[in-house]
C-alpha cells in the first residue's frame, strides 16, 4: 500500500520539518510543496500571490506524477481549509493511497517572510478537525 502524508499549517508551524523527518524516516522518497513554484533558479524565495493557483497546479500535478509511479510522498502545504486538500485525497483514492494528514502547530521562525498580521489571518481562518 502507498502512502501519501498532507502535512498542514500555518507558516512557521514546522511543516517542512515535519516533511523532511517523513523523507529522512524512509517514509516519503521526498516531500512537495506550493513554494517550490517560487524559488527561482539562484535558489532565493521570490513569492508572488498573483501565481498561487500556478503554484498550487504545479504542485498538484507532481503529486499525481509520484503517484503514477507508486511512490510515497508528501504534500507540505498551509491547507488552512479543509477542501484545500480535497485534489490530494481524491487522487489518492484514485490511485490507492493511504492518506495520512498531520497538522503542525509549532512557533518556528516563519523563513518566508509572511506578515504577522496574515499568519494571525490564517490561523484564525484554519479548519482543524
Amino acid at each position: 500500500m502507498n502512502h501519501l502524508y498532507l502535512i498542514r499549517g500555518v507558516p512557521g508551524s514546522g511543516k517542512t520539518t515535519r516533511a523532511k523527518q517523513l523523507v529522512e524516516m524512509g517514509k516519503a522518497i521526498c516531500y512537495i510543496e506550493a513554494d517550490d513554484y517560487f524559488i527561482s533558479p539562484t535558489g532565493e524565495y521570490i513569492f508572488d500571490a498573483s501565481k498561487l493557483p500556478e503554484a498550487h497546479a504545479l504542485c498538484q500535478r507532481r503529486a499525481l506524477a509520484l503517484m503514477q509511479c507508486g511512490l510515497n510522498f508528501a504534500v507540505s502545504n498551509t491547507f488552512t481549509r479543509k477542501w484545500e486538500m480535497d485534489v490530494y485525497k481524491k487522487l489518492a483514492k484514485e490511485y490507492r493511497y493511504v492518506v495520512h494528514e498531520e497538522i503542525m502547530r509549532g512557533e518556528y521562525e516563519n523563513v518566508h517572510g509572511v506578515p504577522e498580521e496574515t499568519v494571525q489571518r490564517m490561523k484564525e481562518r484554519f479548519e482543524y478537525d
